[in-house]
């Protein structure tokens, strides 16, 4: 037997299922729940986790003050993402938020405080992103990679004395 059903990230898919044989006291309360029940749409589920398909961000250099948007871009529409999926090192994920049907996600990142950190990768845990019938993905993968520069400059001096008196000079070096 051939059934239409809705599979998640995939539309309406053909599917074939055997009979199980059941018996007619079975068969009678399967009849009465039916009757019983408005006919729904329900998503059966597929198996299969989301998986990441494409992801922007709007820039490699975070600087004081300023922020990172990411967008993350699903193979199905995905539900109650929280930034515990997310590894930012030396920032903060302030937002996350779905945009539309949930296959599209909006992060935010801030800085954490003063750092220098050229090299920092975002990822995100695939495991920790679930369907809508609550399959997980699977394995790591690399968001974008960006560069912190918080820190503001700093400069040392030495003096070669501590006492100015007249006819000697003090020399400051920075």
């Amino acid at each position: 037997r051939e059934t239409l059903v809705f599979a998640p990230g995939k539309g309406w898919v053909t599917r074939t299922r055997r009979p199980a044989p059941i018996s007619a006291s079975a068969a009678v309360s399967a009849a009465e729940n039916r009757a019983n029940k408005p006919n729904t749409a329900e998503p059966l589920p597929d198996g299969e986790g989301p998986t990441l398909v494409s992801h922007e961000i709007d820039a490699s250099l975070l600087k004081a003050g300023g922020s990172l948007h990411v967008t993350l871009n699903f193979s199905e529409p995905v539900s109650g993402l929280t930034a515990d999926a997310l590894n930012a090192p030396n920032v903060s994920v302030s937002t996350l938020v779905p945009a539309g049907d949930g296959h599209t996600w909006l992060a935010t990142l801030v800085p954490l405080g003063a750092a220098e950190q050229p090299a920092n990768v975002l990822t995100i845990d695939m495991a920790k992103v679930h369907d809508a019938v609550g399959n997980p993905g699977k394995g790591i993968s690399k968001v974008a990679s960006y560069s912190v520069d918080t820190k503001g400059p700093s400069a040392t001096i030495a003096l070669d004395g501590t006492e100015l008196t007249s006819g000697h000079d003090i020399v400051a070096t920075i």
